[in-house]
């Protein structure tokens, strides 16, 4: 089944220039609309590791504890 750019970007979380990427290394199956218009095979991808295929993000947040022997200093 073939399904637009946008449909491929929000259902795999992935950019526009990833799926440009994927499209020139021939690893998704697309068929050319117009000059600037593809469907995508998302079925037709190649699942090599799950870092490739979906992008999981993960916002990480450092955060300092003070403990008892530190001084308070304004």
């Amino acid at each position: 089944m073939f399904i637009s750019a946008k449909e491929v970007k929000d259902k795999l979380r992935i950019t526009s220039q990833t799926l440009y990427n994927w499209r020139k290394s021939n690893k998704i199956k697309y068929k050319m609309i117009s000059s600037r218009k593809f469907l995508y095979d998302i079925s037709s991808l190649e699942v090599k590791n799950d870092k490739e295929i979906i992008n999981t993000k993960m916002n990480v947040m450092y955060v300092r504890v003070s403990n008892n022997k530190q001084k308070m200093t304004l």
